[in-house]
This record gives structure tokens, sequence and C-alpha cells, in this order.
């Protein structure tokens, strides 16, 4: 037998953490592939995350109400030889001569921008992203464009309606833009997801670009329209007349 250790994955939306809402299972629990696992909660949401493998919990990691960090381990199962993706326990003195090495199922992640790291709000911003698919499993892209002051998503997608399927290189080409924000650092976030949202593999600081958004159509001299040049929502609503 094998342990596996489930991770807190990235849901996207610029989600950093998540609170443990409710756990589905308890220690000498059997769970099934795809079977109800735990309750996610985090400021936007309340995700059912199911479970992406079949097996025995053996560890509560993190507590109800607890809270944890992307790629944070939340949960300890026994599965089948083969399965696991934590090196087996070992007595001290082999551990000492060799560490058992887990392979990872995506490895490689690289994140490159394409386009100037500093844009007007008219410009386009592209970008490419690459991985290698270590084992025969399914794959997704999530990514968003995060406000580094502010802590929220300004843009973001995903490619699960494009899932991955084989081992090999894989590379994507995404193209958009930011016509209605202004004066705003932006970090380019990516995440691999499996299946059932587990998380593969996270672009960490150094492997996610900045962007920096300014408008350079207004006059410095302009308060009123530096002051309201940010924004998220274009205007669409409506003004009725009721006295003039």
């Amino acid at each position: 037998m094998s342990k596996y250790q489930f991770k807190l994955p990235d849901i996207g939306e610029g989600i950093a953490e998540g609170t443990i809402g409710e756990w589905h299972v308890k220690p000498g629990d059997k769970v099934e592939v795809d079977g109800d696992l735990v309750q996610i909660e985090n400021d936007k949401s309340v995700e059912e995350i199911p479970s992406p493998v079949s097996g025995t919990v053996t560890k509560i990691l993190v507590e109800e109400g607890e809270t944890a960090e992307v790629g944070q381990p939340l949960i300890e199962l026994e599965v089948a030889e083969g399965e696991g993706n934590v090196a087996d326990d070992a007595p001290a003195a082999e551990t000492e001569k060799e560490e058992k090495k887990v392979e990872p199922y995506v490895d490689n992640l690289t994140v490159e921008l394409l386009t100037p790291n500093k844009i007007r709000p008219t410009d386009k911003i592209e970008f490419e992203i690459s991985y290698d698919v270590l084992k025969d499993v399914e794959t997704h892209i999530v990514f968003s464009l995060t406000d580094i002051d502010r802590r929220i998503w300004m843009y973001n997608d995903n490619a699960t309606n494009i899932p991955t399927t084989g081992t090999g290189h894989k590379s994507y080409r995404y193209t958009c833009s930011l016509g209605q924000v202004n004066n705003m650092k932006l970090r380019l976030e990516v995440t691999i997801l499996g299946k059932s949202k587990e998380m593969y593999a996270f672009a960490n600081s150094e492997n996610s670009p900045l962007i920096v958004v300014n408008r350079d159509d207004i006059p410095l001299d302009d308060l009123s329209a530096l002051d309201s040049a940010t924004g998220i929502i274009q205007r669409n609503g409506k003004w009725d007349i009721l006295s003039e």
C-alpha cells in the first residue's frame, strides 16, 4: 500500500487559501474516486471537492474551521501500491542512505510573457504556458491576473474545455486585453490542475510575470480624470429624467 496526501487545490480567481467548512470523511473511512471528500470555503465561494483517488482515510491534517494555503496537505489516505504521492516511511538508517523520490505528474511549468510588462489598457497581453506531463493524466490550465496591492483578480480564465491527455510536452498561447483598468500592478498566476481539481503544478513568484497597466493619454494636471481612470465594469445603466 502507498500513502496519498490530498493538497488544497487552486480553484483560480486569485484565491490563495481556503477554510475547511466540513469534512465528509473521517479516519478509517473508505472513499472512492470522485466521492464526497471536503467542503472548502473562501471569500468568493463554497466548493465541494471530490476525492481524486480511492483509498482509506488515515489522517485529517487540517481540521474543520482551520485555514490552509494552496498546495498545503489536507488529508492523508492509504491507496493502492503505485498510486501514492508520498514517500513510504523507512527506518532511520535507510532514510539517511537513500530518500525515496516520488515522481510528480507535471514538471517544468514555465510562463513566458510575450508582450511588454509595461502596457496601456488598450494594448493586448499575450503569453505562453508550457509544461511536461510525466504520467498519463488529464490536465487543465487555470490562470488569473491578480492585482498585487488589492489581492483580488482582475481577470481569469481556464482551459477546462480543452483538457490534455497523454504524456509529453504541452504548450498554450493566450491573448487578452484589460481595456477598463488603469494604474495597476498585476501578477500572472498559473496553476495546472487534474481532473478533480487537484493541483499538479503552480507557478511560484519567480515564474509569475508582472504586468503594469497605465494610461498615457491623460494630462498630469487633469486630477479628476486621473482619479477616475480606473474601473472594472463599463457603464451599462440608463438615466431617467424626473424633472428639469
